[in-house]
């Protein structure tokens, strides 16, 4: 019997391992009763039914791992057929498209029933399968739906997808289905899962199905293998919650340390054997088997990622088990040993790209400096050398990530007699009270955003209209220091300047580069936006332009697939058919040739005094000289133009990706190359990149420039004792903290802070570094009189009331910490001193990257790591960096580190050295059971056994059962329930009514 669970609308609540309660909304149907049947509400089913249930709550994905039912199962499939365009059926599509099924053969077991714009097929299967393992199934049957000529929505492969039934009350009004037909419908019996059929490309030709890949399994472990056993079971067995999503999440882990894929399911199986208390070593090895399937047909599996999220005393054990003795374990050289080495490293830097990792604190910066300082003295090899020409490798240029860093450098560099010229953004430069150089700064900014070139555009104002405080305004060159300086200092964004400034035989030092990626997020409406202030701009680029906007609107809403690269021309050319004539005419005009949407943006002329940046019409810029928001319109639409131009000029690929945003509202992303930072790394010269975690991104680099670049690592061991403790909290991430971008001070966050402040006892200066909104509430609530706080905690769009809140709960926590406490954000400390003389520093929380930022360059640069792991590796590598600020390397005295979160940091102390783990378990406090086990028990006793006492209390057996047996906790209402059935009281016959039958005492409940 094949079931589906079926509620009256579309949003219901789900149970996401957060919600204490959901509401039981969907009632189990059978499939052919669901079908069929009239609903007077906008009904609609999911796949996915808890074994056993007559009712069952949504489940969403991030839930799964938390459900404390049976593992929910599917055993029919969904797919949808939209019309071509999505319009309504008209009696020839439908006749079309009837005749489509008749002659189908893979549509011949199923059933189909027509929608408002389409139709959706229904394939029952034979058996069920659990959700964790059904969706590489599902993909699997829409390729063969492809093969068959078919092309079904991609988004109806998720195992919680949704889907409205044939006859429901919808728009007002009820409507019932044009077509259903349920006459062929029957299970079919699945092949095993060798190898699902890579997913075909929107409106590719149909492809042959890919032969099967058979895998040689190992029925035994190799003696290598053996001795990493017992370490990972003893961490599985430590776990209380359920073991099947860990098994899932350890096999995608154990892959990713290159265990042989015919080597798992075997070693899978030993670890169950090992741990003494699994007794489904079968089934974890069947999960391993299809886990490897999925991974060799290149589909995506739960892996590391997963595991250092959700079990990270497991990633712990494997990480530990598979590191190389030898290289790992062995202690790194003196200190002066490693500086020298790194200094050498950089001084003797071949022409091309050379890679740095040092350790955070072993002065790479200052070995930088030392190697600018000593080429910048080097003298002429010619005593006949006339004019002010730098000698040939004297000049050095540095790109930081800061202009803070950046005036530290150049101070440093002064201090040591070396001049040096800084190269800044205009908006950069503030005065001593904080406010801006720039008179122009609320202007200025919109525009620069969008790509305009300040210094032309507002300070020279094309030579036309100067800005009239330009000869009075120490801003309006973007550049200090002699000319003639042979050190040139910068920020990343500036990086062209400082390559030129560095000339072939100069040193390039890119120290902490910023991504190589540029990922701009643009939502249709500023596309739209974008085209009708298109008369701002110059009339022949945006002519040429106009096109391709119109086409990737059309694209964004109608055409383009969810989640996936696809590049920017071909995005363009598969929008093409929506572009109205009268605007290609126009580009045809302006170009004056007859071409293609693409041809036509990318034949676009800007302005060569404005590099790449759109060329703005000078009526419209005096207009947005005089009126910020019309700057701020006009410099949103610079600056998608600037990005679609960018993308389709590029000399490296361009993509965009189609998304939704939590709302489910689509948005596109266009992702490009940094030009100037790929230019720059790929110069004619010696460039060297530095970074304490630059190993992870490798990978990337080597992309850009065509090899592998030479990778130099330094470590250095802690100068002093340091005491690391890690409070392993599973919550201390923005999804519980900072829920939507707001500030939620829940209990977990509250107890953190007073975590912190016990390991801090004792210590007269104590460092906290934690996501931004955070820090301003532990500012706010340690300074409550500081009104500035308020504006910031305005400016960042938070609620008041939380502030106060902030200031009420951990006001008193912080004030009492007798010493002086520091603040600092992730993301904003690096390279940053300010901490380095702290007797504690303390991360609040795990920093992970913004996790779709991470899957599109996975995706686009086709890096041989999965998004998952890549995720966990820089979340990693940004708490090595705020962990670094202790300066550990070089203290004179003891001093203590602690991280609250659930991922480790990086970073010879923290990977090598002793470290305390202190595990808080995740979820709320359970609430005081009103009735033990054994009352309840016997109660259940009294009524007649379970059955009788599930009709009596009203609740399922299964409830009643796990209620008697203690696996459940039994609620106050129930208790109440119980008791009142079982209390001495009068009956209808005299009895009292502890003797009644179960059967008297159902019916005084009902009455």
């Amino acid at each position: 019997m094949t079931l589906v669970a079926v509620a009256p609308r579309f949003k219901i609540a789900g149970f996401d391992g957060r919600r204490e309660k959901v509401p039981r909304a969907f009632e189990v149907l059978h499939l052919h009763d669901a079908l069929t049947r009239t609903y007077t509400s906008d009904a609609h089913l999911v796949a996915y039914v808890v074994p056993g249930a007559e009712r069952q709550p949504r489940i969403n994905k991030p839930g799964l791992p938390y459900w404390p039912e049976p593992t929910p199962e599917i055993g029919v499939f969904f797919a949808d057929l939209d019309n071509t365009p999505h319009v309504e059926w008209t009696n020839e599509k439908r006749d079309a498209a009837i005749a489509r099924y008749e002659s189908s053969d893979i549509l011949q077991t199923a059933g189909i029933y027509h929608t408002k714009k389409g139709a959706r097929v229904v394939q029952p299967i034979v058996r069920p399968i659990p959700v964790t393992e059904v969706e590489p199934y599902i993909a699997r049957w829409h390729a063969q739906l492809w093969e068959a000529g078919l092309e079904p929505d991609k988004a109806c492969k998720d195992w919680t997808r949704l889907f409205r039934l044939p006859n429901v009350f919808r728009d007002g009004e009820q409507f019932r289905t044009p077509y259903l037909n349920l006459a062929r419908m029957r299970p079919i019996a699945l092949e095993p899962l060798w190898e699902p059929a890579p997913e075909p490309a929107i409106k590719s030709a149909p492809r042959s199905p890919a032969a099967p890949i058979r895998v040689d399994w190992r029925r035994d472990v190799p003696e290598d293998w053996r001795d990493q056993i017992q370490p990972i079971a003893d961490s599985v067995r430590s776990v209380q919650s359920e073991w099947h999503s860990l098994f899932m999440a350890l096999s995608g882990a154990l892959l990713r340390h290159r265990v042989a894929p015919k080597v798992l399911p075997a070693m899978v199986g030993a670890i169950s054997a090992a741990t003494g208390a699994d007794t489904r070593s079968e089934d974890r090895v069947a999960a391993a088997r299809s886990t490897v399937e999925s991974y060799l047909a290149d589909l995506p599996i739960t892996g590391y990622g997963t595991l250092a999220r959700e079990w990270p005393a497991v990633a712990e054990a494997v990480d530990a088990v598979f590191e190389s003795e030898p290289a790992l374990q062995a202690s790194p050289p003196p200190l002066v040993t490693s500086q020298a080495d790194l200094k050498a490293a950089i001084r003797d830097a071949p022409d091309g790209l050379t890679l740095i990792a040092a350790e955070c604190g072993l002065g790479k910066t200052a070995a930088a400096l030392e190697v600018a300082t000593d080429r910048a003295a080097k003298e002429h090899s010619s005593q006949n050398a006339e004019g002010s020409r730098a000698p040939l490798g004297s000049k050095t240029a540095i790109s930081v990530d800061k202009h803070e860093l950046a005036m530290q450098i150049v101070a440093d560099l002064d201090a040591r007699g070396v001049q040096a010229q800084r190269f800044f953004g205009p908006l950069s430069l503030k005065n001593p009270d904080g406010t801006p150089v720039c008179k122009l700064h609320g202007v200025a900014q919109h525009l620069v955003s969008g790509g305009q070139p300040m210094q032309w555009e507002l300070c020279q104002g094309r030579d036309i209209d100067p800005c009239p405080h330009r000869d009075t305004c120490p801003a309006r060159d973007g550049v200090e220091g002699p000319e003639d300086a042979r050190v040139s200092v910068g920020p990343h964004q500036l990086i062209g300047a400082l390559d030129r400034e560095a000339g072939t035989t100069g040193l390039l030092v890119i120290d902490e580069p910023p991504d190589l990626l540029d990922l701009v997020p643009i939502r249709p409406k500023e596309l739209e936006r974008t085209v009708e202030h298109l008369h701002a701009f110059d009339a022949d680029f945006a002519s040429a332009l106009a096109p391709a906007l119109e086409a990737l609107i059309a694209w964004t809403e109608h055409i383009g697939p969810l989640g996936q690269c696809i590049p920017i021309r071909e995005a363009i050319e598969q929008g093409a058919d929506a572009i109205d004539p009268a605007t290609m005419t126009c580009a045809m005009r302006a170009c004056q040739f007859e071409g293609s949407a693409v041809e036509y943006a990318a034949a676009a002329q800007p302005d060569e005094r404005t590099g790449k940046a759109p060329p703005i019409r000078y009526m419209n810029l005096t207009r947005a000289r005089e009126n910020e928001a019309y700057a701020r319109k006009l410099g949103s639409a610079s600056g998608v133009l600037r990005s679609l131009y960018n993308a389709i000029t590029s000399e490296a690929p361009s993509s965009v990706v189609l998304d939704k945003d939590r709302r489910g509202r689509c948005f596109l992303v266009v992702i490009t190359v940094r030009e100037q930072l790929a230019q720059s790394l790929r110069r004619e010269g010696a460039v060297v990149a530095m970074d304490a975690n630059i190993a992870v991104n490798a990978p990337i680099f080597a992309k850009a420039v065509g090899y592998d670049p030479p990778l130099h690592g330094f470590a250095g061991a802690d100068g002093v004792p340091v005491r690391r403790l890690q409070i392993r909290r599973k919550s201390a991430a923005r999804k519980y903290w900072l829920p939507h971008g707001k500030l939620k001070l829940v209990t977990g966050l509250v107890q953190s802070v007073k975590d912190i402040l016990e390991f801090a006892e004792g210590t007269q200066s104590l460092g906290i570094i934690t996501m931004r909104t955070i820090e301003l509430a532990l500012r706010a609530a340690l300074e409550p009189d500081n009104p500035q706080l308020d504006n910031l905690w305005h400016d960042a769009h938070q609620d008041p009331k939380t502030l106060a809140e902030a200031r009420e709960k951990l006001g008193p926590i912080l004030q009492a910490y007798p010493g002086t406490i520091a603040f600092g954000h992730y993301g904003a400390v690096r390279g940053l001193n300010h901490m380095k003389n702290v007797d504690c520093l303390a991360t609040l929380g795990d920093p992970w990257p913004n996790l779709n930022r991470v899957r599109y360059e996975v995706m686009f640069l086709g890096l041989d790591d999965s998004w998952q792991s890549r995720t966990v590796d820089l979340c990693k590598a940004e708490l090595e960096q705020a962990h670094g600020r202790l300066r550990a390397i070089h203290r004179t005295g003891p001093t203590r580190a602690v991280h609250v979160g659930s991922v480790r940091p990086s970073g010879w102390g923290w990977t090598r050295g002793d470290v305390e783990v202190q595990e808080v378990k995740r979820g709320r406090r359970p609430k005081p059971t009103t009735m033990s086990t054994e009352e309840f028990s016997d109660i259940v006793t009294q009524l007649g056994g379970v059955r009788a006492a599930a009709r009596a209390i009203g609740r399922a057996k299964s409830t009643i059962s796990d209620l008697k047996t203690g696996k459940k906790r039994v609620s106050s209402a129930v208790s109440a329930i119980a008791r009142n059935l079982v209390k001495p009281q009068s009956c209808t016959d005299g009895n009292v009514a502890q003797q009644c039958p179960p059967e008297c005492i159902e019916e005084k409940r009902v009455l």
